[in-house]
């Protein structure tokens, strides 16, 4: 439900005009859809678009609205555009500050590249030679911690000094 200025402001017509048209051609067509409460007129749905429709079949109002509208969603769309543009620059030129220091941690790498090989070049070292201890290991005699799978953690809780 909205008032008759309501409707009026949405159509670009004055209030007056839309009470004229409503108490004239219109009053039968609208009294279903009209109601007055504490003196202010309010309208239905329906009721809004039947003075819609009259009002569209003089052309000149909506058409008027409708060119402003238009006028406004086109402004707001180059406006968009530009800041699409500006953030488009923006990107770009983060783009090539990530790939030039990309480039550059990836030249100091290559000197540096080496380290992880040899890193994992000494874990295997180190694996093959626990392998060969527990391979060489008397099981009956042995301490637990050397018959203990390769997979299995190395580190246990150990019992504080004097709890066992």
């Amino acid at each position: 439900m909205k008032t008759l200025r309501e409707i009026a402001e949405e159509i670009g017509v004055s209030k007056h005009a839309i009470y004229k048209r409503c108490s004239g051609k219109l009053n039968t067509a609208m009294k279903p859809y009209m109601h007055m409460k504490d003196g202010i007129i309010y309208i239905a749905e329906q009721g809004e678009r039947i003075i819609a429709q009259d009002f569209s079949a003089d052309g000149a109002p909506i058409g008027d609205m409708l060119n402003k509208l238009i006028l406004m969603l086109q402004t707001e769309l180059q406006t968009i555009n530009t800041h699409l543009e500006e953030l488009n620059i923006v990107l770009k030129s983060q783009e090539k500050n990530t790939n030039r220091r990309y480039r550059a941690k990836t030249q100091k790498g290559e000197k540096e590249s080496t380290q992880p090989i040899k890193t994992g070049v000494i874990e295997r070292y180190i694996r093959n030679q626990k392998q060969e201890e527990n391979s060489n290991v008397d099981v009956d005699n042995a301490p637990c911690s050397l018959l203990r799978n390769s997979h299995e953690p190395t580190h246990q809780p150990t019992a504080p000094p004097g709890a066992g």
